[in-house]
């Protein structure tokens, strides 16, 4: 059933000719400003929410992923264990987060670990890294201060698993 639209354009031409050419101006001039300030509210500003949402994802994506290549080799998928040599662990994960280890000295079951002037930083994270992945597990510990600001003496003692 089609709807008869012939009527409703009738009346409408003749009410907009019994219009003034001034007030035929004034809506003219207002139906333009009723057609962008539809445009803006319809179109452009979820436009602009959807940008600023996205720009906020890339950044919380970027920070986490700067967080995640900071943490370097301390982030390993959950369930891999070190295998291998007690002082192969310990020289091999200390490299990995920038530590020199001087000495290792094996002691029965027991492994001796000496290092001096490492970051403090650096050393706590290796320590936490050393507790959770496996291979390894602290015995014993010493933190000295170190005679550069920000650095520590470390003795410890682990146990191989």
């Amino acid at each position: 059933m089609a709807i008869p639209f012939e009527p409703y354009v009738v009346r409408g031409r003749s009410w907009w000719m019994d219009r003034s050419p001034r007030e035929r101006v004034m809506l003219a001039v207002l139906g333009g400003v009723a057609v962008i300030a539809l445009m803006l509210v319809l179109v452009v500003k979820p436009l602009q929410a959807a940008r600023g949402q996205a720009l906020a994802d890339i950044r919380t994506y970027e920070t986490l992923s700067a967080g995640l290549v900071a943490a370097g080799p301390a982030v390993r998928p959950a369930g891999t264990a070190r295998t291998g040599p007690v002082a192969q662990i310990l020289t091999t994960t200390a490299a990995g987060f920038g530590l020199t280890v001087q000495r290792v000295e094996p002691e029965g079951g027991r492994t001796r670990v000496v290092m001096d002037g490492v970051p403090y930083d650096a050393t706590i994270r290796w320590l936490a890294d050393l507790e959770t992945g496996g291979g390894v597990t602290l015995a014993e510990l010493r933190l000295d201060r170190g005679t550069a600001p920000g650095t520590v003496n470390v003795q410890l003692v682990v146990q191989g698993e």
